[in-house]
């Protein structure tokens, strides 16, 4: 990233040129990093999830009546 910087303020001439498209650069790894954290929470809660479903299932097998399974099995 860094060296995307440095190329820009060497190569491009114009001031407002390469402002802008700094400004660009800055904006965009800062959304990158964002996205990159709620992706690593909704990773965490996913998991939280899927440890608990085995314990639902244990639950809902248990106690809902025979019926109603033999309805919905596949």
């Amino acid at each position: 990233m860094a060296s995307l910087k440095i190329t820009l303020e060497t190569e491009v001439e114009d001031l407002d040129i390469r402002n802008s498209l700094l400004e660009l650069v800055d904006g965009n790894v800062q959304r990158s990093n964002v996205a990159k954290s709620y992706l690593e929470e909704i990773t965490k809660q996913l998991a939280i999830v899927f440890n608990y479903k085995l314990i639902i299932d244990d639950i809902v097998d248990k106690f809902s009546p025979k019926e109603i399974k033999k309805k919905y099995e596949i």
